[in-house]
């Protein structure tokens, strides 16, 4: 059997021991110290680079580098990159009803069977004259009205756009005439307005 041999240590090499134990241990202490990084208020990262040996170790704002270190820093967030591909393209949409007004008998208008379709109201304020409002999803600045007799023999007149009732709101004047010239309530016509 084999006696192990213990060594008392003298009161000198204790402390000197206990000394070097608390050095090391502060050291690892002072290394451990909290860095903010990026900077709260800028974003901005900073840190030190040491040329000799190729290390790069963070520091807080406005911390100076020690002997052979050069002040770097750099933005937490960098620049927009290169805008991407353009993205499939989107469903159709759904095609917009054309409107449509028949005028037919006593100069009051009246409509096909679906409704007054692109129209608010059609009015006629006097024999042969229309007044048309077109609703809120019509774009007239590049628009054409098309006015038509309605089926070939339905009428023996004249329908013609004569300007506007009104400019605010935006209504439309059609004006139906016969053969002669005579203003005529009777002239069935078609309004189609996209």
């Amino acid at each position: 059997m084999t006696k192990l041999r213990t060594r008392r240590l003298s009161l000198p090499t204790a402390l000197l021991i206990s000394v070097v134990a608390v050095a090391a241990g502060g050291g690892v202490a002072l290394a451990a110290k909290q860095i903010i990084s990026p900077d709260p208020a800028t974003g901005v990262i900073h840190a030190c680079y040491n040329s000799a040996s190729g290390e790069i170790h963070l520091v807080n704002t406005g911390e100076t580098c020690g002997h052979g270190g050069t002040a770097i820093q750099w933005n937490q967030t960098g620049p927009g990159g290169v805008a991407g591909p353009a993205g499939p393209p989107g469903p159709a949409g759904t095609a917009r009803d054309a409107g449509a007004v028949v005028s037919v008998g006593q100069g009051g208008p009246s409509f096909y069977p679906e409704g007054l379709r692109g129209w608010v109201s059609v009015t006629s304020p006097h024999t042969g004259y229309y007044c048309l409002t077109p609703d809120a999803g019509s774009t007239l600045g590049n628009t054409v009205l098309v006015l038509s007799t309605g089926s070939p023999g339905a009428g023996q007149g004249i329908i013609e756009w004569s300007g506007y009732c009104s400019l605010t709101p935006f209504v439309l004047a059609v004006s139906t005439v016969d053969m002669s010239g005579t203003p005529v309530g009777t002239e069935p016509f078609v309004a189609i307005i996209p």
